[in-house]
């Protein structure tokens, strides 16, 4: 664990519920401070507020305050004899201190930057390009390339403790084309992305990529369906339910929502007043 603690960049706004999720500039803020903390090259691929327990929720309530905390989870490739699976960092917003656990079981999730780096790993393997031309590919502009993520089953090539992404790949005729009805059959690339290669190419033998079109522009099709008839929806009298920021009324209903980037859409403090 590592804690550092810097000038705090600003407080909260006056007003703001402990629930409300953290907004863009707060994550700019927040991570400002948590890059000071870390190696040069370290990422985060996801961030968001540390919710409140309900305990200080409820000194919250009557009358008391809670520091603003962001979350980061990340990864910084630090060298291999300090191999780990990535960083939490916290930055309390508030006070400026900013505290950073190691993962040492596990890894941080696989994020957008390793989808795009393992793309262009790909792409530069020679391995993968012979094998893109024994199936008479020679322009690799349009290959799509789709990396997932190999959770506890990655290929013995690569070493335990290594981020590692598996891809596969489909033929587009241009940009606007749908690659997943032309896919390139038995061809599996197992990346290492802490060492930034193609650390085992599976080639199960050339299979012929199918050639009809999977495209859903209308200008593609020569007949279209016949549309439905038209549904109007109308609320004359005004909406049923109040939107006050992340908070919603609704009927008896009160609650308060918040998008979080790992768990999706969250509810908070549902209440159901009965009278």
């Amino acid at each position: 664990m590592q804690e550092d603690s810097s000038p705090t960049l600003g407080k909260t706004s006056v007003g703001r519920h402990p629930l409300t999720p953290a907004s863009a500039a707060e994550i700019e803020q927040a991570a400002v401070l948590l890059k000071n903390a870390l190696t040069t090259n370290a990422y985060f691929n996801s961030a968001a507020l540390l919710e409140p327990n309900k305990e200080e929720l409820r000194e919250y309530e009557t009358g008391g305050s809670i520091d603003r905390k962001i979350r980061f989870d990340g990864f910084d490739y630090p060298d291999k004899e300090q191999l780990d699976g990535g960083f939490v960092g916290v930055v309390n917003l508030t006070t400026g201190v900013v505290k950073v656990d190691r993962v040492t079981e596990g890894q941080v999730p696989i994020g957008f930057i390793d989808y795009v780096t393992v793309v262009q790993i790909t792409k530069e393997d020679e391995g993968w390009q012979a094998a893109m031309r024994k199936r008479g590919l020679t322009e690799f502009t349009n290959i799509q390339l789709d990396p997932w993520p190999t959770g506890g089953f990655q290929h013995p090539s690569i070493p335990k403790g290594h981020r590692a992404n598996r891809v596969i790949a489909f033929v587009r005729e241009d940009k606007s084309d749908n690659g997943y009805a032309h896919p390139i059959e038995g061809v599996i690339a197992h990346v290492d992305l802490t060492e930034g290669r193609v650390a085992h190419l599976e080639d199960h033998g050339v299979v012929e990529v199918p050639e009809e079109s999977g495209r859903y522009s209308s200008s593609s099709f020569s007949e279209l369906r016949q549309r439905p008839q038209r549904l109007d929806i109308t609320q004359p009298e005004g909406p049923g339910f109040h939107v006050d920021g992340h908070r919603i009324t609704w009927s008896n209903w009160d609650f308060r929502v918040g998008i979080h980037p790992i768990d999706g859409l969250v509810l908070y403090q549902v209440c159901y007043i009965d009278g």
